[in-house]
This record gives C-alpha cells, sequence and structure tokens, in this order.
C-alpha cells in the first residue's frame, strides 16, 4: 500500500507544493478513512506514514491540525450541505491539477488500504473524481 503512495508523498513533499495543498489533501484523506464510519489501522497507518513525510511549514503543529481535520471531518459527515460545503472548500485549496489527480490516486489507495472497499467509500470517491478530475 505505502508503494502506490510513494508518487504522492514525492510529490507533496516538494517544495513548491503550498501549505494550503498539503493540508487539503490531510482534509480528504481524514474524509476518505471515516466516510464509512469504520476506522481501520490500515487506514491509520497510511495516514500516519503520509504525515511522516510532510513538509509542514504552519505554525500550527502537524499533530494539532491532524486532531483540528479529524474534528471538521466529523462535523460534517451525515450533513450533505456540509460535506459539499468542504468538498468545495478543499478543491479551492489544490491549485494544480497534477496534484488535483495525485490527491484523488491517494484517497482511492487509502480506501483500499484495508483490502475492502465498501459502498460509501466508493461513492464517496465518485463524488472526490467528479469534483478534482
Amino acid at each position: 500500500m505505502l508503494k502506490k503512495l510513494q508518487p504522492f508523498f514525492a510529490l507533496i513533499a516538494r517544495n513548491e507544493t503550498k501549505q494550503s495543498e498539503r493540508e487539503a489533501s490531510i482534509d480528504l484523506m481524514i474524509m476518505t478513512m471515516y466516510i464509512d464510519k469504520s476506522l481501520k489501522i490500515a487506514e491509520d497507518e497510511t495516514i500516519n506514514e503520509y504525515a511522516k513525510n510532510l513538509l509542514w511549514e504552519s505554525p500550527i503543529s502537524l499533530e494539532k491540525y491532524l486532531g483540528v481535520a479529524t474534528a471538521k471531518v466529523r462535523n460534517v459527515l451525515g450533513d450533505a450541505e456540509k460535506t459539499n460545503a468542504f468538498l468545495e472548500d478543499v478543491k479551492s485549496r489544490i491549485s494544480t491539477q497534477e496534484m488535483k489527480k495525485e490527491v484523488f490516486e491517494a484517497c482511492k489507495n487509502l480506501a483500499h488500504a484495508d483490502g475492502e472497499l465498501s459502498k460509501e467509500e466508493q461513492e464517496f470517491l465518485d463524488i472526490v473524481a467528479t469534483l478534482l478530475l
């Protein structure tokens, strides 16, 4: 699984990747993890590996941001209007088509991290694909 994410890790580790894109990718990956309401160890390990390789340029620590992002995701799940607004915000913070493709692939790989793809995960990935690609 981590091998599949290596190109994404390399992309977000580059200096030209904006902090807002890093934060948006974390937000979307966390939503991918929580969308089926079943947090798997493999998914959590993948997020932690992603975070470990991340160049972080924010006054807020990465650990604190992960907590804030998780709370934000939990707050919008189950409310279609809030979820759509959340996804539009994520989209607005990812500036290049290359990054949008990589973030989508990372979310897709994350959803498959546990070897299963739930109906909720597939539906979510379809929405993300429409939004980003």
